[in-house]
């Protein structure tokens, strides 16, 4: 599940925020999880429990 997606999943933000969102973090060159801890949308807590969910964080480090 992509990372927007699960945000949507949860009732975080809904599909049109998200599309906003994705349309923001791209013109920044940003990675969307950073761009929702910069717009308060999540915590940066958050965003590695949401990175270990979707196994790309194993431990708070990056999965090789």
């Amino acid at each position: 599940m992509l990372f927007g997606e699960l945000l949507v999943s949860k009732h975080i933000v809904t599909e049109t925020q998200m599309q906003m969102l994705l349309e923001k973090a791209r013109a920044r060159n940003m990675m969307i999880g950073e761009l929702c801890v910069a717009e308060n949308i999540i915590t940066r807590e958050e965003l590695i429990e949401f990175l270990k969910e979707q196994g790309y964080l194993r431990d708070g480090e990056t999965k090789k």
